[in-house]
């Protein structure tokens, strides 16, 4: 009886070339894959970047009623405003959106109904306010808000009645362009 053959080496080295090259493959995808933040503003703040609108000025902004990213144009006629603040692990967008939209109805103001909008993949919510001035001048603000792990986020357009739809238009650019990081 002569003895049995050795097994063929050649399927354990096929496998092994086969897991290198994919490995391989995906650290040259992953150390070329393009930056979504490349270009844009990224936060020293909060866990996002975002392109903001051409001419705006701002960034972020130490303040003790609490931390904030601001942009504004030039004419400082509309600004929008980034922040996050601490809440419950339980709370939701829907519950910290409710509460918020209670603040402001308590402060005598009427919020629209409110509409599901999305920022970069997550759900969030938006709605209008009309703010009345002491001087007269009627100001409006859009209210974007989203709950993610690291609290609640409050993205707000604040602009003069005359200024608001192109700010909107910008607004929802920058939106557009959000990215968590």
């Amino acid at each position: 009886v002569s003895p049995p053959k050795p097994p063929s080496a050649w399927p354990g080295i096929t496998a092994l070339v086969l897991v290198v090259m994919a490995l391989g493959g995906w650290a040259l995808w992953y150390l070329l894959k393009p930056d979504p933040c490349q270009n844009k503003y990224s936060s020293v703040l909060f866990s996002y970047c975002a392109a903001i609108p051409e001419g705006w000025e701002g960034g972020s902004q130490l303040a003790a009623e609490g931390n904030l990213d601001q942009f504004s144009p030039p004419a400082e006629d509309a600004a929008t405003f980034v922040r996050v603040q601490d809440i419950s692990p339980s709370a939701t967008t829907d519950t910290y959106a409710q509460d918020f939209r209670t603040n402001q109805e308590a402060d005598g103001l009427s919020p629209s109904r409110m509409e599901a909008v999305e920022i970069d993949g997550e759900q969030a919510l938006a709605w209008d306010v009309t703010v009345p001035s002491e001087d007269g001048e009627t100001l409006r603000l859009r209210e974007v808000v989203v709950v993610r792990e690291d609290g609640g986020w409050r993205i707000t357009l604040a602009a003069t009645d005359q200024t608001y739809q192109d700010a909107r238009i910008a607004f929802e650019e920058m939106l557009d362009s959000w990215h968590w990081k």
